[in-house]
């Protein structure tokens, strides 16, 4: 333990002091601290490329953002897609803007997600065709259903899915003050979603609270499968889809540390990700420590910094759920539950303890 808390404050330090140079002096610094670590080196460079990546889609946002709203304006009210009437705008994403729509005929609303028009291209919309053949390919009630696709006059695609009516999981489960049990039966629907997708060969590679809306009913539903990835394609890892800026997508806070450093991905990536969704979920806070909270001190966090029990943050102090947490949150992904069934039912068995 004193070993590896050792090496997190020497990873630290290194990287904070290597983040301040450039070029050769950066070069030098790190050869003059790691001269007896060439591992450590390369964890450090590792981290200095995912963080200035990250800093450097920062310094894009303000632009993007002008050229999606403009993009997104083209769609107002009343405009007809096919056979349904836009009503207005549900919310934005990186490919896109998703609006709430009726059928021109009558009949239950739905969802149409619409790439910004002014940042299409062939990549891109070969990327949107596979979501849609993804969520085509899923068959569960957890998991929202994709009704159909089709491409606006300006030859702009967009998809059309369930619409889901609901709060984001953790909104969900804080508005109505559920309590530790409650929480845990509706993590483990969660996980019945993403083990259907595992075994149909779909890893999310974004979960988060945000992409899981709850109805009033209690029903969960997984949704934003915008860069899941089929687990046979040989170049599954953490850059297969970036941006036209080389951006990598996904969302730091919940990314497993093979995602960020950029490594091969499996099933095991969701699983973490899971960890770090039930583990906010118990302790309404993430698991790491962060100071100032920017994107690099937020990725050096996942990739050495290991979290506290889950317990130490309960207002309860119960601490059956520890083990499960915390293995889900391993570092090495062949440590973690070999399947998101595994620690759904590791989950199942200590909730007992807690009737």
């Amino acid at each position: 333990m004193g070993d590896s808390a050792d090496r997190w404050q020497r990873l630290q330090r290194l990287f904070e002091a290597a983040s301040q140079e450039t070029g050769d002096a950066r070069s030098a610094l790190l050869g003059r601290e790691c001269a007896d670590d060439p591992a450590l080196r390369a964890e450090v460079e590792s981290l200095l490329r995912a963080s200035e990546r990250a800093d450097d889609h920062l310094s894009r946002v303000v632009g993007q953002a002008a050229a999606e709203v403009e993009a997104a304006s083209r769609l107002g009210a009343g405009q007809v897609l096919g056979a349904y009437r836009v009503e207005r705008e549900l919310g934005r994403g990186g490919m896109g803007a998703v609006y709430l729509a009726a059928p021109v005929d009558g009949g239950e609303p739905v969802a149409i997600k619409v790439l910004w028009a002014g940042r299409w291209s062939p990549e891109l919309a070969r990327h949107f065709r596979r979501e849609r053949r993804i969520l085509a390919s899923l068959d569960h009630p957890y998991v929202t259903r994709v009704l159909g696709s089709g491409s606006t006059d300006d030859g702009i695609p967009y998809e059309v899915m369930e619409y889901v009516d609901g709060e984001p999981l953790d909104t969900f489960c804080d508005r109505r003050m559920l309590d530790l049990t409650d929480r845990v039966d509706l993590f483990r629907r969660v996980c019945d979603a993403v083990e259907h997708a595992h075994l149909r060969g779909i890893v999310h590679r974004d979960l988060k609270p945000a992409n899981v809306l709850v109805k009033a009913d209690g029903t969960p539903k997984l949704l934003d499968f915008g860069i899941a990835k089929p687990l046979h394609d040989a170049a599954l890892t953490g850059t297969v889809f970036t941006t036209r800026t080389g951006v990598r997508l996904m969302t730091p806070t919940y990314a497993s540390p093979e995602q960020v450093r950029g490594e091969p991905l499996t099933a095991a990536s969701d699983v973490y990700s899971l960890g770090v969704v039930l583990y906010e979920l118990v302790t309404g806070r993430l698991p790491y420590d962060l100071v100032r909270g920017h994107p690099g001190e937020v990725l050096l966090a996942i990739v050495d910094q290991q979290p506290k029990a889950p317990s130490q943050w309960m207002a309860s102090g119960t601490n059956v759920l520890d083990p499960p947490v915390l293995r889900a949150l391993e570092k090495d992904p062949d440590r973690r539950f070999r399947s998101v069934s595994a620690l759904s039912s590791a989950v199942q068995a200590a909730a007992t303890e807690l009737s």
